[in-house]
Formats: C-alpha cells, sequence, structure tokens
C-alpha cells in the first residue's frame, strides 16, 4: 500500500478509494492461498463470493467505459481499474472452489442467506436510488448496484458463521476483517465526497437524484453495522493471541 501510495498515487484524498479496494482485493488473496493450502472450503460461503463477484462485475461495468466514478487521484488511471479486475476473478475464482472444486468440504447446509436474497433487493434500491456521474443510466445504475451489493455481500457469510459457531480459520477471520476494514476506508471518503453524488438538476431514472449521496452513506453505515459484532470478536481474538472463537446460534 505503502509503494502504491508513494509510486502511484499523487496523494490526492480520492487515494482512500484506491486504498480501500487495495485492502479488499488483498483479502481475496489471503482466502484464495487458504483454500490452496487447505484443499478444503469449509466455513467459507458461497453465496457471499456470488455476491461480491456480482459487486464487482457492475462497477467494472462502470469503470472500464467511463471515469464519473473513478478516484481524482492518479492512481485511478490504471491501477483502480486494475485492483477491480483482480478482485472480480479472485472472488469468481473462490465462488468456483465452493461449489466445484472442492465441494465436498462446502457446508452447503448452513450457507443460509441465497445470493438472490441480496442481489434482487440491491438491484432495485440501484433502479430508484443511483448518481448520474457517468451521464448514462444503465452505467450509473451498474455502478450503484455494485456498491450497494457489496454493503450486504459479506451477510451470508456472517450469517454462516453464526450457524456453525466455534473456531474460526484465521485466514477466514482475516478475509472477513479486510472486507470490513476496506469499508472503514471506503466510509471515510464518502462521509466527505458524498454530496458531489446530489444533483437536483440530473436527467436520470433516480427517484431522488438530490439525495442519492445520503443513500451511499447508509449504504456504507450498514455494512460497518452488520459486522460490529464480528470485529468484536475479532479484536478480542488478536488481543489474547488465540483463534477467533464465535458463539452458535439455531436460527
Amino acid at each position: 500500500v505503502l509503494i502504491v501510495f508513494l509510486l502511484i498515487s499523487d496523494q490526492d484524498f480520492s487515494f482512500f478509494l484506491t486504498l480501500s479496494g487495495t485492502i479488499q482485493m488483498f483479502g481475496f488473496v489471503l482466502i484464495l492461498y487458504g483454500i490452496w493450502k487447505k484443499q478444503s472450503v469449509s466455513g467459507l460461503s458461497f453465496h457471499a463470493m456470488l455476491c461480491y463477484s456480482f459487486s464487482f462485475l457492475g462497477r467494472l461495468c462502470s469503470i472500464l467505459f467511463y471515469e464519473g466514478y473513478l478516484p481524482y487521484d492518479s492512481s485511478g488511471d490504471w491501477f483502480y481499474r486494475l485492483e477491480e479486475i483482480l478482485a472480480f476473478v479472485f472472488s469468481a475464482v473462490c465462488a468456483y472452489c465452493i461449489k466445484l472444486r472442492f465441494k465436498a468440504t462446502y457446508n452447503w447446509d448452513l450457507d443460509g442467506i441465497k445470493a438472490p436474497f441480496v442481489l434482487i433487493p440491491t438491484l432495485i434500491l440501484a433502479v430508484l436510488f443511483h448518481p448520474s456521474l457517468n451521464n448514462s443510466a444503465p452505467f450509473d445504475i451498474a455502478w450503484t448496484f455494485g456498491l450497494y451489493t457489496e454493503a450486504l455481500a459479506i451477510l451470508p457469510q456472517l450469517y454462516l458463521f453464526m450457524k456453525k459457531g466455534g473456531e474460526v480459520d484465521s485466514l477466514t477471520s482475516h478475509f472477513v476483517a479486510c472486507q470490513g476494514l476496506s469499508r472503514i476506508f471506503g466510509f471515510i471518503f464518502w462521509i466527505f465526497t458524498h454530496s458531489e453524488l446530489n444533483d437536483e438538476q440530473a436527467k436520470s431514472l433516480s427517484i431522488a437524484p438530490g439525495h442519492v449521496g445520503y443513500c451511499v452513506i447508509i449504504a456504507q453505515i450498514g455494512q460497518l453495522v452488520l459486522m460490529a459484532d464480528f470485529f468484536y470478536h475479532y479484536v478480542k481474538s488478536l488481543n489474547a493471541g488465540v483463534p477467533m472463537t464465535l458463539p452458535s446460534f439455531a436460527v
């Protein structure tokens, strides 16, 4: 991250967006390494990986063709796009490993929140509440769909943790922590820049173009709230120097 900041970035505030993406991508590198090392996908949610794949795909449909949502920082010239492409590939490979390559170790009975329950509502929300920085409704909706989906993509994984309980593999816990840390930096960026997404005069399909920025903030806060309990147990285990352990709930 420091190398990227010093060599690729021009130290603009929007680097926080690139930093968020870098941490998120690194999380997928960790989890892929864990899958390869253990030859197992136990404790991983296929539906979470599927949601992340659709999230990255939605964003890529926007940022590969338009520049409206790219960081102003020089890292947005190419590095931000590259890390989003890699994150999409890594998440898709994770989904493949869970569903096919190592399906014998997949906890399918615990993976209770299916991807459509996340993807369909976020798509509807994206159509209703989206900014217009690309001045192209399909690509603005695609970017917004990616952002809203990302906010809820971790939900199937947290649900699986809750159902399974017990000790959590260290790389899996680090992966989830990376997703949460990524959202913290994303939240810092959007809390100061969300007003740029508001445009009362925008010609878009959004039903509230002057308040879209608030929807983005709510999405960021929503994911942080979802992950609060996980972070409590994660930090507690780090301080104690022991593997992370979660309680099990019958849900």
